[in-house]
């Protein structure tokens, strides 16, 4: 199909749309190739909207809409976040001195991400060095991804300017940000700019929480992050002596009922967010518990000590003992894993060390969360049971059903008033 002459801007794009549907339709035998096609198609479409937005720019085309750059017209107007729209600004105002680039990628040899990496080491230096460093970037470009070329990118400009590093790294640091939302899904949105020393001093404390725990961990990469984050974390606020662990300094306020697993109130974390009956089961597990009283106007009526965690002297007798995660095939190192009450504290569970076993931050989550059970056997061994095992008092109970049946069980626990004995009769 092609496009007559004397087409009309509205004409000829939905006659573009029409192209890509059939391009699309066309590639069910070929998925691979089609999709290459098609991401060609994109990048020299981004090359056009490039050389569009440049010249939108040089005219001022963005004060007429109300915006006061072209990054934010982007933003409110192409709908980009605003790290898109700067990389497309970038590469727009920088390709008509870059044109070794603007060839490639009309020619489908870079894609865009790789453009916008040439564009943005390339604006670094004086516009007489441009040259010079585009070519040193695209000796790379054709034989690596956009993330290799930033390294390679970064090195052509310091060999360039040596005071580029010294600038970029000014910038970083004024650039420095971390942000924190909550959402309203149980998770947050964690955004922000660190600078490159943190960055590597990030990786590298995440890098021994990186691997797979044992062949039942089904965790993505991303999810492997995150854990590890949370392990890290962990370590940070102990003491960091050996066999010496502080209890986890998060505040959860739980009724009553919540902790028994009765209908109620939820529990909120750190008095503000809810959370589910098994996730204040995981966070109780190992924390320290405060009893506090209120009357009926809300003051506080008695407020006790805390209770309930394992003692230095239990985590050392148990480091002894299992020197690993319970957990079946897993060897992260008990020092750094959680005290998990084997039977339920709110079932009558005792903080001993007959009735603790250590799971890894991994893996403690597959007992609350996942229907898994950890039995510790007559020789001090543990036994791990996933759903489903005939052994596991937990098999093929949902959530609701187990938490139905925990509460029956802590019914029958109460103890009941003697009855009162029946008064003899008058002779």
């Amino acid at each position: 199909m092609f496009l007559p002459e004397g087409l009309g801007r509205a004409e000829a794009v939905a006659a573009v749309h029409e192209l890509l549907e059939r391009i699309g339709g066309l590639g069910q035998e070929d998925h691979a190739s089609t999709l290459r096609e098609v991401r060609g198609i994109i990048d020299h479409g981004e090359l056009v909207a490039a050389r569009l937005a440049a010249e939108f720019d040089r005219r001022g085309g963005y004060r007429a809409e109300g915006a006061g750059d072209l990054t934010s017209w982007m933003v409110g107007s192409l709908r980009l976040t605003p790290e898109a729209a700067q990389d497309r600004v970038t590469v727009a105002r920088a390709l008509p001195a870059l044109p070794a680039t603007a060839d490639l990628l009309a020619h489908r040899e870079l894609n865009f991400e790789q453009v916008a990496v040439v564009a943005r080491n390339a604006n670094k230096v004086a516009p007489a060095d441009m040259p010079r460093v585009e070519g040193m970037i695209l000796e790379k470009a054709l034989t690596t991804d956009a993330g290799q070329l930033r390294r390679h990118a970064a090195a052509a400009v310091a060999e360039v300017d040596r005071d580029a590093i010294s600038r970029d790294a000014a910038r970083a640091r004024e650039r420095r940000s971390l942000n924190l939302r909550d959402d309203v899904e149980g998770t947050a949105q964690v955004s922000g700019n660190l600078t490159s020393e943190l960055a590597a001093v990030l990786r590298a404390g995440l890098e021994p929480f990186l691997a797979p725990a044992g062949p039942d961990d089904s965790r993505t990469a991303t999810q492997r992050r995150h854990d590890a984050l949370l392990q890290l974390l962990s370590q940070a606020s102990g003491s960091g002596a050996p066999g010496k662990r502080r209890p986890k300094q998060l505040v959860v306020v739980a009724p009553l009922s919540a902790m028994l697993g009765e209908d109620g109130p939820p529990a909120l974390l750190q008095g503000l967010v809810p959370i589910s009956q098994e996730e204040l089961g995981e966070v109780a597990c190992d924390s320290a518990l405060s009893v506090v009283l209120k009357d009926a106007r809300g003051n506080i009526a008695f407020a006790g000590k805390s209770a309930r965690t394992f003692s230095e002297a239990k985590r050392r007798a148990l480091l002894a003992r299992q020197p690993t995660c319970a957990f079946r095939r897993c060897n992260q190192p008990a020092i750094d894993c959680d005290g998990h009450h084997l039977v339920e504290y709110s079932r009558g569970g005792k903080s001993t060390v007959e009735d603790e076993a250590p799971l890894c931050r991994v893996h403690h989550p597959f007992v609350h969360r996942d229907g898994w059970w950890v039995r510790r056997n007559d020789d001090g061994t543990y036994t791990t049971l996933p759903p489903g095992h005939p052994d596991n008092p937990r098999d093929r109970l949902t959530p609701e059903e187990y938490l139905r049946r925990r509460e029956g069980a802590i019914r029958r626990r109460k103890p009941r008033r003697p009855a009162a004995s029946a008064p003899e009769p008058d002779p």
